[in-house]
């Protein structure tokens, strides 16, 4: 065993070297790609030494596959990705943010006590004595100790109007927020259903790579019965043995992409890795007959980003007049009752009622740089709108001539798929009467793979091209979600 192993390393090794010496002249004019085969000798060698990979058995305890259309797929990532419910904590802090602003219309309550002792105090002396001689107070007599209890009501009167441009300001934010959320609602499920066509595609290029091997093999199978028939030469075989190898190889990278397609699904749909998913469902057909004009009209009144950035130039035009307010004096009216134990008659428990204005006339400059401030960003939040107005109206252009691109891929890809069927028939006819080489039938079947692969390609670039139409128009929610919001 040993004397053959090593035969079979050596003649390895001599048909690798003799590999490098045929190719040598082009390795001379490219040195990246000699360097590339000289290094990997020993990879060459050492993948022939590996087992064949088994499949894996599926776990006792996995869970039941789960078939998956591309609306479930919005669905289900809407229900379970944590960008929607993250946009939802967002929405609920800005509408709670509103509430506490809307609460400075209420009056204030507050209560308040204090104890206080003073150890050197003469009563008789300074309490007594000296309450008499300045208040007329007899019979009064202080205590080292007092406890002051206070309940206090305070109610603003008049702020310049910066509570009520506040609240409003507060109302914007919150709706920008809903607006925000319905974006990355529409985003997050515009993702799922491409993710979905993804994995069908995937799945579409593993048939058809198994499909294009089957035939290899079969094309093999028959060079090798005309060769002991002797009526094929070696070669023949040889190429068919590379073609088969070649396919083997495209089979294998498309089992790979299918694998990288679900594990990307799954994680959009925030399933667990060892969820056994699969895809299913047809994709829907649109004519494109709407102008774009008519489109980009739609988007306009329709995106929730626009919608959003509205609410918020309404909010910071409302920030404007807050910062206005700061002008104007403030008047608030309170209502106070204080209980003063042993205060006696000089402090006497009971109701106070007042009301008072507050004005300040020059704070430095600082009200009038924080209202510039404002206006500022209100014409920055304008400008920016302006902007995603128009990325809105190229989104939308680009995803329309995205789809009329896929459907005229679709027509040609469509009939080349319907010319391949035929080339293939008729040269496997051909090559069975003897009239055509075996040659013709793999290229016929070459160019029959390279029309399905190129049109499951345009089928899945059509439904992805529909997507992002739909989410650039502002929609692409599943009923269930359109009927929440």
């Amino acid at each position: 065993m040993s004397i053959k192993m090593g035969h079979c390393r050596t003649v390895c090794a001599g048909t690798l070297a003799a590999l490098l010496a045929a190719f040598s002249p082009v390795l001379r004019a490219d040195e990246g790609a000699g360097a590339l085969l000289q290094g990997g000798a020993r990879v060459l060698e050492g993948v022939e030494s590996l087992p064949e990979a088994a499949p894996s058995a599926p776990s006792a305890a996995a869970a039941e596959p789960l078939t998956v259309t591309p609306d479930a797929c919005a669905r289900i990532a809407l229900e379970g990705n944590p960008r929607a419910a993250l946009a939802d904590e967002k929405t609920l802090g800005a509408a709670e943010a509103a509430a506490a602003v809307r609460a400075q219309r209420l009056p204030r309550v507050a209560t308040s006590a204090a104890y206080t002792y003073v150890s050197g105090l003469e009563t008789e002396i300074y309490g007594s004595s000296l309450a008499k001689l300045l208040f007329q107070v007899d019979g009064f007599e202080a205590k080292k100790g007092t406890l002051t209890t206070k309940v206090a009501v305070e109610q603003v009167l008049f702020s310049g109007g910066q509570i009520r441009a506040g609240i409003r300001a507060s109302d914007y934010l919150a709706q920008s927020e809903e607006w925000k959320a319905a974006a990355e609602r529409i985003a997050l499920a515009a993702e799922a259903r491409t993710a979905c066509y993804d994995a069908m595609l995937a799945q579409a290029m593993v048939r058809v790579a198994e499909e294009s091997v089957a035939a290899f093999r079969r094309h093999l199978q028959d060079a090798r019965n005309r060769l002991d028939q002797g009526v094929a030469s070696e070669f023949e075989v040889l190429r068919a043995e590379t073609e088969l190898k070649a396919r083997e190889a495209d089979a294998e990278s498309a089992r790979t992409a299918e694998k990288l397609a679900f594990v990307n699904l799954r994680r959009i749909l925030f399933l667990d890795d060892t969820r056994e998913v699969t895809v299913a469902g047809e994709i829907p057909w649109d004519p494109l007959e709407t102008p774009v004009e008519t489109l980009v009209a739609r988007a306009l009144a329709a995106r929730p980003e626009l919608a959003a950035l509205d609410r918020g130039i309404e909010a910071a035009r409302q920030n404007v007049l807050v910062k206005r307010g700061a002008f104007y004096p403030k008047v608030a009216a309170t209502a106070q009752y204080q209980q003063v134990d042993g205060g006696g008659k000089l402090m006497p428990d009971g109701f106070t009622l007042g009301m008072g204005a507050e004005w300040e006339f020059w704070p430095g400059g600082k009200r009038k740089h924080e209202l510039r401030e404002a206006e500022s960003q209100t014409r920055q939040l304008e400008l920016q709108r302006a902007g995603v107005a128009r990325l809105v109206e190229t989104d939308v252009r680009q995803a329309h001539a995205r789809a009329l691109e896929a459907v005229a891929k679709i027509k040609r890809e469509k009939a080349a798929s319907r010319l391949g069927e035929e080339g293939q028939e008729l040269a496997e006819l051909r090559f069975q009467e003897g009239a055509g080489i075996q040659a013709e039938t793999l290229d016929a079947e070459l160019a029959l793979t390279t029309a399905r692969t190129g049109l499951a390609k345009a089928l899945r670039d059509y439904a992805v091209a529909l997507t992002d139409l739909e989410r650039a128009l502002g929609g692409g929610l599943p009923e269930a979600a359109q009927a929440e919001k």
